[in-house]
């Protein structure tokens, strides 16, 4: 068996029907989770195990962003320390990487105050997403009943 990492797959297709839902938990306190619906057969992942129901929908709509812009083989993938050994593996990210000096070991090298810092920078982007006010790219595609 090969230590060696492989690419993660990566597929650029029409982005199928996401969903936030909200359910009360046992107190009866909203929360929000993230699942996929396929359009045409009755399958849905929930995708709470993953990541836990949030008071506030912007968690789930940043792993929704995340989805995508993993999916998306023509931008790089997105720099999270998780995908860092395998970015030299994917081509557009190799490029991008090459291009910008990007460090190949930026998560590996930092310290332990620094990834603190950056978790919380992240943290604070994702509760500033406002996905619900961009575009509906998928209405272009695909025809919504009730």
């Amino acid at each position: 068996m090969s230590s060696t990492p492989t690419s993660p797959p990566r597929h650029l297709a029409t982005s199928p029907p996401r969903h936030l839902a909200t359910s009360p938990d046992r107190q009866g306190l909203p929360m929000n989770f993230l699942y996929l619906a396929h359009r045409y057969r009755d399958i849905t992942i929930n995708f709470a195990s993953l990541m836990a129901p949030d008071r506030i929908p912007q968690p789930p709509m940043a792993l929704w962003d995340f989805f995508q812009n993993y999916m998306d083989a023509s931008r790089p993938l997105p720099d999270l320390p998780c995908l860092e050994k395998c970015r030299y593996l994917d081509p557009v990210s190799a490029e991008h990487d090459r291009q910008t000096g990007r460090n190949p070991r930026y998560w590996i090298d930092m310290d332990d105050e620094t990834f603190a810092e950056k978790l919380k920078d992240m943290d604070s982007r994702i509760r500033l997403i406002d996905t619900m006010r961009r575009p509906n790219l998928m209405a272009r595609h695909v025809e919504y009943v009730d």
